[in-house]
C-alpha cells in the first residue's frame, strides 16, 4: 500500500474537493486514526459548512496486511467431535450436532412430525394447508411435490440402496443409514433420570420416559384407544381403513406392517434365518421367536397363571392350562 488517496466533501452541496495525495510514510499512522474534517466554504455566500472526509482505501491491499487483518477475521474454532466440521459459534455447532444426535425437540401439532430447527417445523407447517395432488397408488398418502411421492414409494419396496460399511445392513433412505451409523459409535447421551437407561436418539429417551409416566398422548378419531408414539397410532389405524401398504413381490399377499412382510418372505419364499442363538447355533425367522426360544436355556416361566399360580416358560403352555380349567 503506497498511498491513501482523501477527498472532501460537502454533505449538503453534494460536490467533491480534488483529490490529494497524502505522504506514504503517514499511511500506517492514518490507518489506525480517524481523519479530522476540514471546513469547507458555500462557492456563492461562503458560509461555513460541516464537511466529512472519504477515505479510498485498496481493500485488496490492507487485507493483504499481516499486522491488522487477521484481528477482524472470523475463525472457525468450534470443531464437530463427530466429524470434524468447524463452525464460527457454538450456538451453530450445538445446532448442528443435532444431526448426530437426532435431537428433534420441535414437533407438529398435527401430524407430530418432529424436527431438529424450529425453522424446520415452520417450513413443514404450510404441507397441511396447500393442495397435495400427487398421491400414492398403494397406501392413498398424498405429497406437494411428485419428489416427495418418489421417496415415499421406496418404503413399499425391497430395495436398500444405502448399505452400512460396518455391518451390511441396508436402508431404504440416506437419513436412516445415518441414524443407524451413530448405534456403531456407541455413544448415549441420553440417559433416562428414571431408571438410568441410555439411548442414541433423543425421540427414543422422550418415547422410553412415556412409559414410566403411562402418558399416551396420541388418540384414535375411529375409537377410545390412545398411544404414546405416532408410528404406532399409524399402524392401528389401518385395522380401521383397512390400509394393506406392503404387497409380497413373490405372491402378491398384502400386509399392514413391513415387518409382516419381511417374515413372510422369509418363511415363506427364502427360508431365511437371520436370527442365531447364542447358545445352541439354532436360528430364527423372527427375534420374538428367538427371545421365546431362549427361556429353554435361562429357565425362565415368565407366564403365570393367575388362579393357581403355576408358570410356564411358552404363552402356549398358559393357555392350554386355562383350557384345562375351564373343562374342569
Amino acid at each position: 500500500l503506497n498511498s491513501v488517496k482523501t477527498e472532501s466533501y460537502d454533505p449538503e452541496m453534494g460536490n467533491t474537493r480534488g483529490p490529494t495525495e497524502s505522504d506514504p510514510r503517514t499511511d500506517a499512522h492514518q490507518l489506525g486514526i480517524k481523519t479530522e474534517d476540514a471546513p469547507l466554504y458555500h462557492q456563492d455566500g461562503g458560509r461555513r459548512l460541516r464537511s466529512a472526509t472519504v477515505q479510498l482505501f485498496n481493500l485488496a491491499a490492507l487485507r493483504s496486511e499481516p499486522e491488522w487483518w487477521p484481528r477482524n477475521q472470523k475463525v472457525r474454532r468450534f470443531p464437530c467431535p463427530d466429524c470434524g466440521q468447524k463452525f464460527f459459534s457454538k450456538t451453530t455447532l450445538e445446532l448442528h450436532s443435532r444431526i448426530h444426535t437426532q435431537y428433534q425437540p420441535y414437533s407438529c401439532e398435527v401430524c407430530h412430525k418432529t424436527f431438529s430447527r424450529k425453522g424446520g417445523l415452520v417450513e413443514h407447517r404450510p404441507i397441511h394447508e396447500v393442495e397435495r395432488p400427487f398421491a400414492c397408488l398403494q397406501c392413498g398418502r398424498t405429497f406437494t411435490f411428485k419428489s416427495n411421492l418418489t421417496r415415499h414409494m421406496r418404503f413399499h419396496s425391497d430395495a436398500r440402496p444405502y448399505v452400512c460399511s460396518q455391518c451390511g445392513q441396508g436402508f431404504k433412505i440416506s437419513a436412516q443409514l445415518k441414524s443407524h451409523m451413530i448405534s456403531h459409535s456407541g455413544y448415549k447421551p441420553y440417559v433416562c433420570p428414571e431408571c438410568g437407561q441410555s439411548f442414541v436418539r433423543y425421540m427414543s429417551l422422550k418415547y422410553h420416559r412415556l412409559s414410566h409416566t403411562g402418558e399416551r398422548p396420541l388418540s384414535c378419531p375411529e375409537c377410545p384407544m390412545t398411544f404414546a408414539r405416532p408410528h404406532t397410532l399409524m399402524v392401528h389405524r389401518r385395522q380401521h381403513t383397512g390400509e394393506t401398504p406392503f404387497s409380497c413381490q413373490d405372491c402378491g399377499k398384502r400386509f399392514k406392517q413391513g415387518c409382516q412382510l419381511k417374515d413372510h418372505v422369509r418363511r415363506k419364499h427364502t427360508g431365511e434365518k437371520p436370527y442365531k442363538c447364542s447358545e445352541c447355533d439354532k436360528c430364527f425367522v423372527t427375534s420374538a421367536s428367538r427371545k421365546v426360544h431362549m427361556v429353554v436355556h435361562t429357565g425362565e416361566k415368565p407366564y403365570k397363571c393367575t388362579e393357581c399360580c403355576r408358570s410356564y416358560s411358552q404363552s402356549g403352555g398358559l393357555k392350554r392350562h386355562k383350557c384345562e380349567q375351564q373343562t374342569r
